[in-house]
């Protein structure tokens, strides 16, 4: 009796955490397209921040394939809990078939930006690169940063559009 009983408590923490994880990646999901939506939905978008440095490069992978990045780093105040998302080309939501290129939405670690300190342990990393693949030379990239301060109780955002070409630089 005690073995049946222990084998049915095993079964239901191990159906009791699945449930946790799945509330947690719904969560997830959820805020991911609140995200989306709030950058299809922006009007006003900066080319540069003065709180780091964002730039966007784009690399030539084959003949019909292309790779961009999107680098934020050189921060120059403490930004906690740091989400990051962007979007190529203007997607709907609803018709992309790929999950945007994301910090800090699907992870269960918090990302932090704090200039001259760097533990990756403690999640405080010197910059964030992200990228994705596509098929033409250039592409307009709509990002959003989110950031909290010290206390978690302001957020922050900033919407950005960079806009990227791959220019191929022969030598002679």
């Amino acid at each position: 009796m005690r073995k049946i009983l222990l084998a049915l408590f095993i079964v239901f923490s191990a159906s009791a955490c699945q449930s946790a994880a799945q509330k947690q990646y719904a969560a997830n999901v959820q805020k991911y397209n609140a995200y989306y939506t709030a950058i299809l939905n922006n009007d006003k978008f900066l080319s540069d921040s003065g709180n780091y440095d964002i730039t966007a490069v784009m690399n030539k992978l084959s003949a019909t394939e292309y790779r961009y990045d999107v680098i934020i780093d050189n921060p120059r105040i403490a930004m906690f809990d740091v989400e990051i998302l962007v979007i190529e080309n203007d997607k709907s939501l609803e018709i992309s078939s790929q999950v945007m290129p994301s910090v800090g939405l699907f992870e269960n670690e918090e990302y932090n930006l704090v200039p001259f300190q760097v533990n990756l342990k403690d999640g405080f990393t010197k910059g964030f690169g992200l990228s994705g693949t596509v098929k033409t030379p250039a592409i307009d990239l709509k990002v959003m940063v989110v950031w909290r301060d010290y206390a978690k109780v302001s957020q922050n955002r900033e919407y950005f559009d960079l806009k990227i070409q791959f220019v191929d630089q022969v030598q002679e």
